[in-house]
C-alpha cells in the first residue's frame, strides 16, 4: 500500500476510535436480556432513533476496513464474509492465485467469533465489561490492523507473507468482535 493511503487510514481508525470512546451505553426493553443490560450498564439502545450515526458509523467501518482489504490485500473481504465465499469460489475454479488467503480468512473468521462470543457472553454476564469497552478494543484492533497495512506495506510482500497475513489477521478479527457485538446489542 502506498504511504498515502496510510494517513487515511489512521484518520478513519481515530474517527472510529473516537466513536466507540464516546458511544454511549445499550439499553433494550425485553425482560429475558435485563441481567446482560444491566450488566453492560445501558440506559438506551445504541440503535435507537435519537442516535442515528451509530449504524452509520459501524457500516462505514465496516466498509472502509473491506475496501482497504479489497484494494490493498489481495482482494480479500474481511468485515462481509460472504464477499470472501464468492471470492474463493471464483478462484477454486478459476485457478485464482490468493485462494489460500481467503482460507485463511474464513478459518480467522471462524475462530474469532467464536472466540469473541464466548468471551463477551462470558464477561457481559459477569458485569465486567460494558458496550464501551468492546467498541474501544475494536477501535484498538482496526488501529493496528490500519498501522500494520498502511506501514507494512503487504500488497508488495506477497498474499501469504507475515505481513499480509498480520494485516488481514488483525481486520478480521476485529470485524469478527463488530459482528459479536451487534449481536449482543441486538439481543
Amino acid at each position: 500500500m502506498a504511504r498515502a493511503p496510510a494517513l487515511l487510514l489512521m484518520m478513519a481508525g481515530l474517527c472510529h476510535a473516537r466513536f466507540a470512546l464516546a458511544s454511549p451505553p445499550l439499553h433494550g426493553r425485553s425482560s429475558r436480556n435485563k441481567d446482560a443490560r444491566k450488566a453492560l450498564n445501558v440506559t438506551r439502545s445504541v440503535l435507537h432513533h435519537s442516535r442515528p450515526l451509530v449504524p452509520i458509523l459501524l457500516a462505514f467501518c465496516a466498509c472502509f476496513v473491506d475496501v482497504v482489504c479489497i484494494l490493498g490485500l489481495f482482494h480479500t473481504f474481511t468485515a462481509f464474509i460472504t464477499g470472501t465465499l464468492v471470492v474463493l469460489c471464483t478462484e477454486v475454479f478459476h485457478k485464482g492465485d490468493h485462494a489460500a488467503l481467503k482460507v485463511f480468512v474464513l478459518a480467522v473468521f471462524l475462530a474469532a467469533t467464536l472466540f469473541w462470543y464466548l468471551a463477551v457472553t462470558h464477561l457481559v454476564g459477569k458485569g465486567r465489561v460494558t458496550v464501551r469497552h468492546l467498541f474501544a478494543l475494536e477501535a484498538l484492533l482496526v488501529a493496528v490492523f490500519m498501522l500494520v497495512a498502511g506501514l507494512g506495506d503487504p500488497g508488495a510482500s506477497g498474499p501469504l507473507s507475515a505481513v499480509t497475513l498480520l494485516a488481514v489477521g488483525l481486520s478480521t478479527v476485529a470485524m469478527a468482535l463488530q459482528n459479536v457485538i451487534m449481536l449482543t446489542i441486538l439481543n
